[in-house]
């Protein structure tokens, strides 16, 4: 399976305070934000229920209004996290700029997937904090471009959050190298790959 890829110039010139700005989102606030679809095999309700024991704000941008129905009826929901609901895919990378740390969610029964979230978080230059799963793994690696928890722990989320937003110089090294390793899943990058491949087989 080739993994998914990112377009990169979508977020050249999105400063974290543009694109606040541009949201109308809180400017003196820690934000951490989940984007994309909210299926069961997801996971988000363990970022909902982390986000009681973090100092932030949390946004869980996207998700058909029966999918945030299920999820608010699974789990209680704290005061500190809004949901979005649907969103224009052109504004996404605005919220992903906008955030201080960006969760990737999966249940361990997931089927085998490449996220296209995942590529998008890095190309946003922020550290990841995402439960483990082979897949991810194939990507990530802990400690150096995102911090692996174990999926449905929302405690071990919530601490992991909250070490990354106690410690700004961490948090920058990790986003820094993000954006740096997600010029290997460009689309041009990604179409080279599997050329070479196929021209490979065919030798």
């Amino acid at each position: 399976m080739a993994h998914d890829g990112v377009t990169l110039s979508k977020y050249d010139g999105i400063s974290q305070e543009q694109a606040r700005e541009s949201l109308e989102l809180p400017r003196d606030e820690n934000l951490v934000v989940y984007t994309g679809h909210l299926y069961a095999n997801k996971g988000v309700e363990q970022l909902v229920q982390a986000a009681s024991d973090t100092d932030s704000s949390v946004y869980i941008v996207g998700g058909y209004k029966e999918d945030i129905q299920r999820v608010k009826s699974e789990v209680n929901v704290p005061e500190n996290v809004t949901f979005t609901g649907f969103v224009q895919p052109s504004r996404i990378p605005k919220y992903q700029r906008a955030a201080d740390i960006l969760v990737a969610t999966a249940k361990p029964d997931a089927e085998y997937y490449s996220p296209l979230k995942l590529f998008e978080y890095m190309a946003a230059g922020k550290p990841i904090v995402a439960t483990y799963t082979d897949a991810l793994a194939e990507v990530l690696t802990d400690d150096e471009n995102c911090t692996f928890v174990s999926s449905g722990d929302s405690e071990e989320m919530a601490d992991a959050i909250q070490d990354l937003l106690s410690d700004t110089d961490y948090r920058t090294r990790l986003g820094e190298l993000n954006r740096e390793a997600a010029k290997q899943y460009s689309w041009t990058r990604r179409a080279k790959r599997i050329s070479d491949f196929i021209e490979s087989k065919s030798d």
